[in-house]
């Protein structure tokens, strides 16, 4: 029974690309290891200790195998390339490919994976949609807690399972862990519809608000399976200037102090500021051409009004479907706070509601 092993050191694997930095085991780690264990880059080709090089007479006698292989892991390819050899030299051979998770992840405690947490309505559509949502708090501060009541208000009001994500958090876990942890739970959930109350007819969505409308605007650019997404007010570049950001720098809820506080926890350098991965609108107008359909809700006095609007544009440029609400005289955080913006958050969520409706007719 092998637990996402490597086969070959020397090898060349897409996964080795795909999972290089961000996903637990990173490839810089794998070449620290590797020059601690062999004596020389010889070692590397010697089939003792490589199975994947071995000649397929010598594999034809190896027992039953099982392996379980992560999707989110530079070693996944040569695991596979490994059972796929054992299978051709006549073994009996059963793979599991664990869909979302990370190197791993079958020893780590529970500490230190992503929880989530699932509302699914009493009375459900067929197929209902699912909607993976983040929650705000510059990326340093907000949990599961803080979103539960607007979870369960858009999970029964528009009979969708939603799926709140429990994201590693800063300044123990800096840019970009979150963006990572949002991709994989959402690679996760796509490939497990059935465990969380859905079906594979139910299509996926992403929501967010604030920097969880960053984390999903990120994840809706990075899965291509993902349907539909839902951003509100969402950060789009750390190191923009907008008039937004002048005109309700203090005294509108969140203020500019507070953003560059956040940020000082958040990267680690300034240089990661002008990073496109996790500034969407840095992003080049072709990397933009495949973006789901998008809806953005967007608060009128809210100093990141600016760049969600312009983020919105450059979308509608690449010939993405963007829909635009700006809810005027709201502040920041207005979604999240249904008590204090009664009327502004119904309207908000009409639209919220029509639009998954609608994404739902076009599956």
């Amino acid at each position: 029974i092998l637990f996402y092993p490597p086969t070959r050191m020397n090898g060349e694997f897409q996964s080795q690309r795909e999972f290089e930095k961000g996903y637990y085991l990173e490839m810089d780690t794998i070449r620290w290891l590797s020059n601690y264990f062999y004596n020389s880059t010889d070692e590397w080709d010697d089939s003792f200790g490589h199975p994947l090089l071995r000649d397929k007479s010598a594999l034809s006698a190896s027992p039953n195998a099982l392996f379980i292989i992560a999707e989110c892991d530079p070693l996944r390819d040569e695991g596979l390339a490994y059972a796929d050899k054992l299978k051709d030299a006549g073994g009996h051979v059963e793979i599991y490919v664990m869909e979302g998770v990370i190197h791993s992840f079958f020893t780590l405690p529970q500490s230190v994976c992503i929880i989530v947490r699932v509302y699914k309505p009493t009375i459900c559509q067929d197929n209902p949609p699912i909607l993976i949502y983040f929650h705000g708090g510059g990326f340093v501060t907000g949990q599961l807690h803080s979103v539960e009541t607007t979870c369960k208000k858009i999970a029964c009001l528009s009979k969708c399972i939603v799926v709140s994500v429990d994201y590693r958090l800063a300044p123990e876990y800096k840019y970009p862990t979150c963006f990572y942890d949002g991709i994989c739970t959402t690679k996760w959930v796509i490939g497990n519809k059935p465990t969380i109350g859905g079906n594979e007819q139910s299509i996926v969505g992403v929501c967010g608000s604030s920097a969880g409308g960053t984390i999903a605007a990120v994840v809706a650019l990075e899965v291509p399976s993902i349907r539909f997404q839902i951003l509100f007010y969402p950060s789009t570049h750390m190191n923009g200037e907008f008039q937004s950001q002048r005109e309700f720098e203090k005294g509108y809820f969140l203020e500019m102090d507070t953003m560059r506080w956040l940020s000082n926890y958040f990267y680690s350098s300034t240089d990661e500021w002008d990073d496109s991965f996790g500034h969407p609108l840095l992003r080049d107008k072709s990397a933009l051409s495949a973006s789901p359909n998008a809806l953005f809700i967007i608060a009128e006095c809210d100093p990141l009004r600016d760049e969600g609007l312009a983020y919105a544009d450059k979308l509608k440029d690449a010939g993405g479907h963007v829909e635009i609400c700006v809810m005027e005289g709201v502040i920041h955080s207005f979604f999240t706070l249904p008590r204090h913006f009664r009327s502004n958050w119904s309207k908000a969520y009409s639209k919220v509601d029509a639009f998954i409706a609608k994404c739902k007719l076009e599956q």
